[in-house]
């Protein structure tokens, strides 16, 4: 089955926490946004000093209120580190009724500076049409802006975006571009969906071999359709060398993972209780060693 990305809330709401911390780190220079981050801003006359670091640390400690009052006047001067943490406080509801329409307006503008976090999460909020209207073609724009800049989610949902046509023109070999892409930083999925377009050469040229290398890369990562696909490929033989004893293994460990098969059914009457042992000990090592 092939693994279709969608952009789901729980997903995004780790990455943005995730991005708080990194933003509280680049005290001195975002480079990513390429603006000075103002940590200490001048101090306003019979008002409190507005404070990022102040600001950060009541976040952290969920006083979001008190976050609130610090981020907020940095962020209307223009302060990007203090925009996205505003985005990230509106989105999450962090003390404040959920808001995604004022967490748009400030993602935006941290978007449009090039920061990639922003960007990736303003393209999920178009496609879902979360408090924007919902706009496929902006949703592309801005997953392609992430992506060019590295951002491996953003590559393997632009991918997705490619694969399925669904909101621009379906393009297979721009899918398996960025399915490439993200496979290589590490994504899983984008690593299954590059092996399952190799294997039915789905926007490039059918290859067995490069199937299976992809298939075996995810596998290795528990990714439990991977597993099942690197059995079937010992089991027929495809881009590897025929081998019952290993795909007895490999669909063994994908039946511990929660994918199960007739073939290994089908494999049990054609092996020996001795072969059959001997697979299910090297499946056993196998996932003692890659336990997760």
């Amino acid at each position: 089955m092939f693994n279709r990305p969608a952009v789901s809330r729980a997903h995004n709401a780790r990455t943005r926490r995730t991005s708080l911390r990194a933003f509280a780190t680049a005290v001195a220079t975002s480079a990513s946004l390429g603006v000075a981050m103002l940590l200490t801003p001048p101090a306003l006359a019979a008002e409190p000093v507005a404070d990022f670091m102040t600001g950060f640390n009541a976040y952290e400690a969920g006083d979001y209120t008190l976050a609130l009052m610090h981020f907020t006047p940095l962020a209307e001067r223009g302060d990007a580190a203090a925009q996205y943490n505003l985005g990230l406080i509106y989105s999450e509801g962090l003390g404040v009724t959920r808001d995604p329409v004022n967490a748009a307006r400030w993602f935006t503008p941290v978007a449009e500076k090039g920061n990639s976090r922003a960007q990736f999460i303003l393209a999920g909020m178009y496609e879902q049409g979360d408090g924007v209207v919902e706009n496929h073609d902006t949703a592309t724009y801005w997953y392609q802006k992430a992506a060019e800049q590295g951002h491996m989610y953003a590559q393997y949902h632009l991918a997705g975006k490619y694969y399925t046509g669904r909101g621009i023109p379906q393009n297979l070999p721009a899918a398996a571009q960025w399915y490439r892409r993200a496979a290589e930083l590490g994504h899983v999925n984008a690593q299954f969906n590059l092996a399952l377009m190799y294997e039915k050469g789905l926007g490039l040229t059918q290859n067995d071999s490069n199937a299976y290398r992809w298939y075996q890369i995810a596998a290795k990562q528990g990714f439990a359709d991977a597993q099942t696909h690197l059995g079937l490929m010992y089991l027929h033989g495809r881009g590897v060398t025929q081998d019952d004893k290993l795909a007895y293994q490999w669909l063994s460990i994908a039946k511990s993972s929660g994918a199960d098969t007739p073939a290994l059914d089908m494999l049990t009457s054609r092996l020996s209780m001795g072969e059959i042992a001997q697979a299910q000990e090297q499946a056993k090592l196998w996932l003692k060693a890659n336990r997760r």
